[in-house]
């Protein structure tokens, strides 16, 4: 038997290979899903017609609006991204942990799903220039994402990115912009030679979601609710793949269950763990262990199974920021419009003077969100500001930005054990200084190329988040041809290990700004798929 952990991503990725060869598969997880009273929630939303979303007097409308009620912002922006006004994507797995954090932000998953319960759906394969420093080639990685995009869908189009950000996708689908993002992807593409040639490639994001009906399912009613859940499951969460996998006669699932370590003993792998609800031990037993937790988790295990306590151990992030870009083009009636409010256009920097890597910036246009920021920023006085917020929000982007793992923070992780025996994982971080650097020379860059993208940002509101907030972060066993200390091989084997494989972020060997979901899906193929191609 072979067994993976963790449903997230990488984990249906790679169980998904191993199915493929005919293999055996039982998937552990913990599972946590959405609360009762959600799911009856959003059953009575789905029976009510989209257009009577935004009526607070219908039965759909009257839920639509406690949800959105229950996303409040703190400290002036939104903190945590709640699905259906659930924060059951992170609920426990700090707990159950022993999370203690200085400095970062790692929120690790216990969710059916992980962490694409709450994502924001952009993908985006990492390019060729980034992944020739690893010990696997880029024509290595290359036909899993084909793979991934086989089972996952994605929305898009063939436009300037492709040359650089191969689609991979057969069959792809094609969504509607918001009327900003048109206006603002014509204004670039009248000046796609000259951008292109001082380093500035766009296009419209990649984003995995369902946007036509499908059998006899509804498509994407362009609600603007994506901030807050679907109410019609189309963006992709890895849980949908684990209800197919669980149609194979060879998929098991046993949810339920947090696993602790991993112990090789003659040939085989003993997995221990506990009850989440009853906290009794459990074990199982099997010929080889597939890690998908995440990078927290896994790595946490790893620590404990190797008994490698109060040893600090490095995670690399990418660093992750925010600025509010405006257009010198006003968009009228953007509150009004029928849109999707996930990235709607990709711009990459390719700039030596900036960085030896692409810089990656997700584009955002109007969501009301915008305007619940505002009104927490402004307080009592938003009344005064109503009228220029309304003439001004038609001009309004927001940026979302990464960098590469080489400009932004270390994170340490250090599994810390008393005279007790009580375990803490203590994870701290330093202000990322260099990203600071950095980002202050994309900032630059993008206001000497601001008559070029008829855009400028506003650079007293640029925001730099905590290391860890981004949610990429992983590399603490990166691979290695020749892997020592706490590095893995190609094949996610960490040091040490022939039966135990790390399939998640925590074996990239650096992470860059793309998306890291498309690669990490893809590298999980590639191990499920090849698992046995080294002695």
């Amino acid at each position: 038997m072979l067994y993976v952990i963790g449903s997230g991503p990488a984990g249906v990725s790679c169980a998904h290979a191993l199915l493929s060869r005919g293999e055996e598969v039982t998937l552990i997880d913990v599972g946590i899903e959405p609360e009762k009273g959600v799911i009856k929630d959003l059953e009575t939303v789905r029976r009510t017609p989209p257009k009577e979303w935004k009526n607070p007097a219908t039965s759909g409308g009257a839920i639509i609006t406690k949800i959105k009620d229950q996303t409040k912002p703190k400290n002036g922006k939104i903190d945590t991204k709640l699905v259906f006004g659930s924060d059951y994507p992170y609920q426990k797995a700090q707990q159950q942990l022993g999370v203690e954090q200085q400095g970062a932000s790692c929120k690790p998953s216990f969710a059916k799903g992980g962490f694409s319960s709450v994502w924001g759906a952009a993908i985006l394969p990492y390019p060729r220039g980034d992944v020739e420093v690893w010990p696997i080639t880029f024509e290595q990685l290359e036909p899993y994402y084909r793979k991934v995009a086989g089972f996952m869908e994605i929305a898009g189009c063939q436009d300037g990115l492709g040359e650089l950000f191969p689609l991979y996708a057969e069959h792809l689908q094609k969504y509607r912009h918001s009327k900003q993002a048109d206006s603002f992807l014509q204004d670039m593409g009248q000046s796609q030679k000259a951008l292109n040639a001082r380093g500035v490639v766009f296009g419209s994001s990649r984003l995995a979601m369902r946007i036509a009906e499908k059998e006899g399912k509804p498509g994407c009613a362009y609600c603007g609710l994506c901030m807050y859940g679907c109410p019609y499951n189309l963006i992709y969460n890895s849980a949908f793949t684990l209800e197919e996998l669980r149609k194979n006669r060879l998929f098991h699932y046993v949810s339920g269950v947090i696993v602790e370590k991993v112990i090789e003993n003659a040939g085989a792998v003993r997995i221990d763990g506990r009850s989440l609800s009853t906290g009794s031990s459990l074990s199982f037993s099997g010929s080889r262990v597939f890690l998908a937790c995440g990078a927290v988790p896994s790595t946490r295990i790893i620590l404990a199974s190797a008994t490698r306590y109060n040893e600090p151990i490095t995670l690399k992030d990418s660093q992750y920021f925010l600025v509010p870009l405006v257009r010198y083009k006003n968009v009228e009636n953007v509150m009004e419009e029928d849109l999707h409010t996930l990235a709607q256009i990709f711009v990459e920097i390719f700039d030596k003077k900036i960085s030896p890597h692409p810089v990656h910036l997700q584009i955002y246009t109007y969501n009301e969100l915008m305007l619940r920021v505002m009104q927490a920023r402004f307080g009592l006085l938003y009344p005064l500001f109503r009228w220029p917020i309304k003439n001004i929000i038609g001009r309004m982007l927001l940026i979302q930005g990464f960098l590469h793992s080489d400009h932004s923070a270390s994170i340490t992780m250090e599994l810390q054990k008393d005279g007790g025996g009580t375990e803490k994982l203590l994870i701290r971080s330093t202000t990322p200084l260099e990203a600071k650097k950095i980002i202050k020379k994309v900032m630059d860059k993008l206001v000497q190329e601001r008559n070029l993208l008829k855009a400028v940002p506003l650079l007293p509101m640029v925001d730099m988040e905590l290391p860890g907030k981004s949610f990429h972060y992983g590399s603490s066993m990166p691979m290695s041809k020749n892997p020592k200390g706490m590095e893995s091989d190609i094949l996610g084997r960490p040091c040490g290990f022939k039966k135990i494989h790390v399939v998640d972020s925590s074996v990239l060997p650096t992470l860059p700004a793309p998306t890291v979901t498309f690669a990490v899906m893809a590298n999980a193929y590639r191990i499920g798929s090849e698992y046995d191609t080294l002695p």
